[in-house]
């Protein structure tokens, strides 16, 4: 189950910076509507670099979250442990 998290983790991680690169590339572009965007969006998709360190450290966040739910769930089908 561990690979099956770590799988789904890297692909939603290429996906998120895939996502984030068609932004930046849309955005980028003249006569685009970047001003109608709110401020922090603005910020991030003025440069390449800092999007994807933003979208790294999201990404770094809720994994680290995630990251404890296969012990969790391997923790649930043991049984109990009692100690005499």
């Amino acid at each position: 189950m561990n690979l099956q998290v770590r799988d789904l983790d890297s692909r939603f991680y290429e996906a998120c910076n895939t996502t984030a690169l068609l932004s930046l590339e849309k955005y980028g572009q003249e006569g685009s509507d970047l001003e109608a965007l709110p401020e922090e969006a603005r910020t991030l998709l003025q440069d390449k670099d800092t999007l994807l360190n933003a979208v790294q450290v999201s990404l770094f966040a809720s994994c680290s979250s995630v990251s404890h739910v296969p012990h969790c769930l391997c923790l649930r089908h043991l049984p109990e442990h009692k100690i005499a």
